[in-house]
């Protein structure tokens, strides 16, 4: 199994944990090499504008583009595409969407949450195959509200940008 950007201890806390069926609380710690450095959540924008972000450091900053028509209750697609070709990276799905500091082939390595029901969700982490972005892990969250503790630790990363006058 490849490398997971993030380690997974799970923990069951003394006296165990009440909640509809399975109960599990997930301590998710993130290196400073994992620390988010940007993020899109589908909720604060208009789910129509792109978002610029120079991902691979080319001076050219990538386009993630999202639309209202897919998204769904558990997040959105969001298409990347080369700030310098137009070709299209890969496709991320979830909402919020993270930019992490770590690097994979010159491109960094991209973070999404998606939502499953009330109390779980997906964490998938997205790494540059050479080619495109395609899934390295997928941890599931589920119990206790474990995901709002997970999503916590990203509280400071600032939102990548967009602008409704500049096309791709």
């Amino acid at each position: 199994m490849k490398r997971c950007l993030i380690g997974l201890l799970l923990v069951i806390p003394p006296g165990g944990c009440i909640h509809r069926g399975r109960s599990v609380v997930t301590d998710v710690r993130v290196t400073d090499k994992d620390k988010a450095i940007g993020y899109i959540d589908s909720s604060l924008e208009d789910r129509n504008n792109p978002h610029y972000f120079d991902l691979n450091g080319d001076g050219k900053p990538e386009v993630i583009q999202t639309y209202a028509q897919s998204c769904g209750t558990g997040g959105c697609s969001f298409e990347i595409r080369d700030g310098a070709s137009g070709r299209v990276l890969g496709e991320i799905f979830g909402s919020p969407v993270y930019v992490f500091a770590r690097r994979v082939k010159g491109w960094p390595t991209i973070g999404a949450y998606s939502h499953s029901s009330a109390g779980s969700g997906t964490f998938s982490v997205y790494v540059y195959d050479g080619e495109h972005f395609k899934v390295e892990s997928s941890t599931p969250l589920e119990g206790c509200d474990p995901i709002a503790d997970f999503l916590a630790q990203f509280k400071d990363t600032p939102q990548i940008p967009w602008n409704p006058e500049r096309l791709p």
